[in-house]
């Protein structure tokens, strides 16, 4: 995870990891502000590529950029790759943005996923399914709680349960 704030002059920047090339990341977030001056830039992560997996993770920071692709979770999902059981409560704001992905390609899958704002993708030619604006933090809890009764790993790693404490990441879900 990542609590501080991150500014970087380049392509593929991220609150967790700048690249995610062929790995599966899982349990795992940010809550520092994220900026870049290049090309895909992410709350969790920059670029997410070569049937990678980022699962059951979420972002709270502000995500901010001056190239294209900037996501709330991730800025740029390509080449098979899946975002899946996460969310984004932080402010996105730069060029082909989204609340949760800032372009999503051909061939790759975002599915139950949620987030604040009106706009969930910059760019989406790949498979978008099951996503929906946060409502509620009761409800956000249910259906990722829901998702995690639903898959229990991700490729053998334990996906986390969530859970509410009062007063701790503005009401919003945190790992149990």
């Amino acid at each position: 995870y990542n609590t501080g704030d991150i500014s970087c002059s380049a392509n593929d920047v991220g609150g967790v990891a700048g690249e995610n090339n062929g790995s599966i990341l899982t349990n795992c977030h940010n809550t520092g502000s994220v900026n870049g001056t290049g090309n895909n830039v992410g709350g969790v992560v920059g670029y997410n590529y070569s049937t990678s997996t980022v699962s059951n993770c979420y972002n709270t920071g502000s995500v901010s950029g001056t190239g294209n692709n900037i996501g709330g979770v991730v800025g740029y999902n390509q080449t098979t790759s899946t975002v899946t059981g996460s969310y984004n409560t932080g402010t996105v704001s730069g060029t082909s943005t989204g609340s949760l992905i800032g372009k999503n390609d051909s061939g790759c899958v975002v599915s139950y996923c949620y987030y604040l704002g009106t706009t969930p993708y910059g760019t989406n030619s790949g498979t978008w399914t099951n996503n929906s604006a946060i409502t509620t933090s009761a409800t956000l809890l249910t259906n990722l709680n829901a998702w995690v009764t639903a898959n229990p790993t991700t490729n053998g790693i334990t996906n986390l349960a969530w859970q509410i404490i009062t007063g701790v990441n503005g009401g919003y879900p945190v790992f149990d």
